[in-house]
């Protein structure tokens, strides 16, 4: 093996070890909170069901729950065990990372958008979360890496991966559409006026690898599109309700979190314009504009870049909020990417510089994301509540939503448990349990979280007939005895 192979081999190892460390320190430290617990429950169940609750419970494919099922089948489902399945699809984004790097540019391009992938906070974030953003993000790049073995010339095999990774992209979350779209984008673009940008394959061939993952997809696009009428009708079959409009000082909020702060970003752009700055002197401002209008890598990346984000965006703006900030992580490891090539246009020492000065900024971001970051206190809620509560108690839900992360933990049978309202406002039926609860013989306790009730309909009624007593509150969480 060559020196300078043997020498990013390693560098790549150490890259990992890195990405690793940070994914799995404090794994369980933090309470599972409502989507994670979300993600428990329907895991445990039998794939039969799993599929019918995934499926018309989240407005999202089921690829995600069936996997977790799997793992948690072997590793069980503590919190580290939950979240380990997208620690472990983290390492793997940022080996994939590297390849795609390596494969625009050179190994020390792919060492670098590595390392920034490794450290970044975001990335670290969701993969200790037990929800998909992490495997969405390593499909994107799967799928671009394999598009880029397809560009380079039509193979059975080459066809196949991309399909495969591809279509596992669609099920497993709907902004795969969005990665797809900019793929697609990307060849209309080449047809039309880059056609040396696909030269290595036919334009029909092409067309039929991008067109065959959305027909394989076509099952879960039945099911999409009900959610997509719900969401535009609205009313309480509306999965997404919850997400607001977004507004155009969103989107440089977008890049900053990609970066881990506005002064990360700053250092990101910095770097930057320090490597435009000295390609321009070296070159001439105006090759340069023309190189990177004819560069093959910048339409790719660009787009992939900005069409997760810029088309959910205007639909948000235009139609119904679909717009979320976590979603747009294929976005993410683009920009990593392009910063990871604009460096290797520099010379090597100033690359490598600016390269570890960037990281070492974002790795300053994700070490206080330890520090400032918690999850909902649902398990010291559930202790809370186990050490007080006493047989024949209730325990009054203000809202179903934080009550599936409260089941994760508690295990008691002797108490009884009254969910107040759904999603929506409480209604008098919602009410009437909580009346027949303000009776009974034995305390109430009131458990206040991701609240509906904004008039306090429901601890008025507790206090009609009971005393307010000891209250107890945890992050995101009140409780409340009624004696």
């Amino acid at each position: 093996m060559p020196r300078a192979r043997r020498t990013a081999l390693w560098a790549l190892l150490g890259i990992l070890g890195i990405a690793a460390v940070l994914r799995f320190v404090q794994l369980g430290h933090d309470s599972v909170w409502v989507d994670e617990a979300f993600s428990a429950r329907v895991a445990n169940l039998n794939l039969a069901d799993l599929v019918q609750a995934a499926t018309s419970e989240d407005t999202n494919p089921p690829l995600y729950y069936v996997l977790l099922h799997g793992w948690i089948t072997v590793f069980g489902d503590s919190e580290a065990a939950l979240r380990s399945l997208s620690a472990v699809v983290g390492v793997l984004l940022v080996f994939v990372v590297f390849k795609l790097g390596e494969r625009l540019s050179t190994a020390r391009a792919g060492l670098v958008a590595a390392l920034l992938a490794a450290v970044s906070e975001f990335l670290v974030h969701y993969s200790q979360e037990a929800r998909v953003y992490s495997l969405l993000g390593l499909l994107s790049a799967c799928s671009y890496y394999y598009l880029l073995d397809l560009l380079d010339g039509w193979r059975p095999w080459r066809v196949a991966w991309y399909v495969l990774a591809t279509t596992a992209l669609l099920y497993a979350h709907t902004y795969g559409l969005f990665v797809l779209l900019a793929q697609m984008t990307f060849a209309g673009v080449a047809l039309l006026w880059r056609r040396e940008w696909i030269r290595g394959v036919d334009p029909k061939q092409l067309g039929f690898a991008l067109v065959a993952p959305l027909v394989l997809a076509i099952p879960w696009f039945v099911v999409f599109a009900g959610h997509v009428r719900d969401e535009i009708q609205g009313g309480s079959d509306a999965k997404l309700a919850w997400l607001a409009k977004p507004s155009l000082r969103d989107l440089p909020g977008t890049l900053s979190g990609y970066a881990g702060s506005r002064a990360a970003l700053l250092a990101a752009l910095l770097a930057l314009a320090l490597a435009g700055f000295l390609a321009a002197r070296r070159i001439g401002a105006g090759a340069l504009l023309s190189r990177l209008g004819t560069d093959r890598r910048v339409g790719l990346l660009v787009l992939w870049a900005a069409i997760p984000v810029v088309v959910p965006f205007a639909l948000s703006l235009l139609v119904t909020p679909i717009y979320q900030f976590k979603y747009t992580i294929p976005a993410a490891v683009a920009c990593y990417l392009i910063l990871a090539l604009v460096l290797e246009g520099v010379a090597p020492p100033v690359a490598l510089a600016a390269g570890v000065v960037v990281a070492g900024v974002f790795l300053v971001m994700t070490v206080r994301y330890y520090d400032d970051y918690e999850t909902e206190g649902w398990r010291q809620a559930t202790t809370y509540l186990d050490d007080h509560a006493h047989a024949g108690d209730v325990i009054v839900f203000d809202s179903s939503v934080g009550k599936q992360a409260f089941d994760y933990y508690w295990r008691r049978s002797d108490v009884q448990e009254v969910v107040g309202s759904e999603f929506e406002a409480p209604t008098q039926a919602d009410l009437a349990p909580v009346r027949a609860a303000s009776v009974s013989s034995g305390d109430v306790w009131l458990v206040v979280s991701h609240s509906r009730d904004s008039d306090g309909r429901i601890p008025a009624i507790l206090e009609q007939s009971r005393t307010a007593g000891d209250e107890a509150d945890f992050v995101g969480i009140r409780v409340r005895s009624y004696d």
